[in-house]
């Protein structure tokens, strides 16, 4: 794909910066698969280690060498939006019922 962007960065200074662009791109795709894959690796390796080790030894493992970033579920928080409290009164539930009634009328 960068032999493309190449040939475009040869050809006029303007597609340059969309050259950059796409080797930006491919650099960063690369590094998240390297990371996603050493996360991996790190993973599999402690797992494989901790069976071996006394059970004390492995919580002291736990507190010491955080999980990878990319093991630990992203949490988002949604706070639920306040909602106006409702009150019916009477008057209120006749009007909407007369709403109703000429919204079925029309």
């Amino acid at each position: 794909m960068h032999r493309v962007a190449e040939q475009y960065c040869h050809d006029t200074t303007r597609l340059c910066d969309s050259c950059n662009r796409i080797h930006l791109q491919e650099v960063e795709d690369t590094l998240v698969t390297f990371l996603e894959r050493g996360a991996t690796v790190e993973t599999d390796i402690l797992a494989n280690i901790k069976v071996l080790l006394p059970p004390d030894v492995t919580k002291q493992l736990d507190e010491l060498i955080p999980p990878p970033p990319n093991s630990q579920p992203t949490e988002v928080v949604v706070e639920p939006e306040e909602m106006p409290t409702v009150i019916y009164t009477a008057d209120a539930v006749l009007e909407n019922q007369i709403g109703e009634q000429k919204h079925a009328l029309v």
